[in-house]
């Protein structure tokens, strides 16, 4: 299905959009821990300073001392790990670091990649709090069944190999740090969630309920604008998406018709649109998703209208003179 229309939004002062915090909890790596994390972190710490010593990917006591000077120096409890919070502030540091040094007359380089993207956090064998994390994102996202025990067996490989299927990305079964930040992106509520990831999963959402969707992203505008797709006779796909490609609000619009066809259509829709925005822990089977509300019966009555507000996410519904609505909207 191609887009319907893309609409430029009138010029507004952009909602600031709040950004939570990783937890503190969650160990990227601490000693005795190896692999390529740990390359990094020791790159980072010998390029502030912490570190002299190579970067050998073997987290000894050298580099645990280095991380207790770094967290002293920087106000953060001294634990000698590193967390995931931890491993940002060193990269940040580490880049601005950079920065500084390359300060001269000359044209700037093109940019490039970082190289966090690439730096492989999780892995089969690889077992701790980030295995545990990474479960629970691919639990909510619909890619991974049972409990996040912690340990990255064959199961969550093959979920990671479906969840970068539907990003289009190279199916390896690993955790980057850059797929980790996607996996942050769709299942955190209040933070931007990327148009181009959205309608990967969205898309992946919709053909695990045999619905063999393909929507395309079309040119957005440089103030942001608002894109439609006509997923079928019953239900509508709205989405406001800013300048930097980041969606504000998805909403599905739906006409029941009281019979399979119509009312699986819509609930199919919101039910995708609901784990791609990473608004529900897993999508919530059948009519249970509408009649919660209270819309679907009195929709189906064809009388009178109403509306909802659960965790955020709106849902109206009306009916009279033989029309029948529905709405849900979420707001990111």
């Amino acid at each position: 299905d191609e887009p319907v229309s893309a609409t430029p939004e009138p010029t507004a002062e952009p909602t600031p959009v709040s950004t939570p915090t990783p937890s503190q909890e969650i160990i990227v790596a601490q000693e005795s821990s190896r692999g390529d994390a740990v390359t990094q972190i020791q790159t980072w710490l010998i390029a502030l300073g912490y570190l002299n010593d190579v970067a050998d990917g073997i987290y000894g006591s050298n580099t645990a001392e280095a991380v207790k000077t770094f967290q002293s120096d920087n106000g953060i409890d001294i634990t000698g790990s590193v967390s995931e919070a931890l491993f940002a502030t060193l990269r940040e540091m580490a880049e601005q670091n950079d920065e500084s040094d390359d300060q001269t007359d000359e044209p700037a380089p093109t940019p490039t990649p970082s190289v966090n993207d690439n730096v492989v956090i999780a892995q089969t064998s690889s077992r701790g709090d980030i295995v545990t994390d990474i479960q629970t994102r691919l639990i909510r996202l619909g890619y991974l069944e049972g409990v996040a025990d912690g340990i990255y067996g064959q199961q969550t490989s093959q979920a990671v190999s479906r969840f970068q299927r539907a990003l289009g990305l190279n199916e390896t079964g690993r955790v980057t740090q850059g797929l980790y930040n996607q996996m942050l992106s769709l299942t955190r509520r209040g933070s931007i969630v990327g148009f181009d990831s959205f309608l990967a999963v969205f898309n992946e959402a919709q053909k695990n309920v045999g619905v063999n969707m393909q929507l395309q992203s079309p040119e957005i505008p440089a103030a942001g604008g608002t894109v439609t797709y006509r997923l079928d006779q019953y239900t509508t796909l709205i989405i406001v998406v800013d300048g930097s490609r980041a969606v504000k609000t998805v909403t599905i619009n739906g006409t029941p018709d009281g019979f399979a066809e119509g009312d699986l259509s819509i609930l199919n829709a919101c039910q995708s649109a609901l784990v791609s925005t990473g608004a529900v822990a897993q999508p919530i089977e059948g009519r249970r998703f509408l009649e919660q509300i209270g819309a679907y019966d009195d929709a189906l009555k064809e009388q009178g209208e109403g509306s909802s507000i659960i965790d955020d996410i709106e849902y109206s519904w009306s009916a009279g003179e033989g029309q029948i609505s529905l709405r849900m909207t979420v707001e990111i």
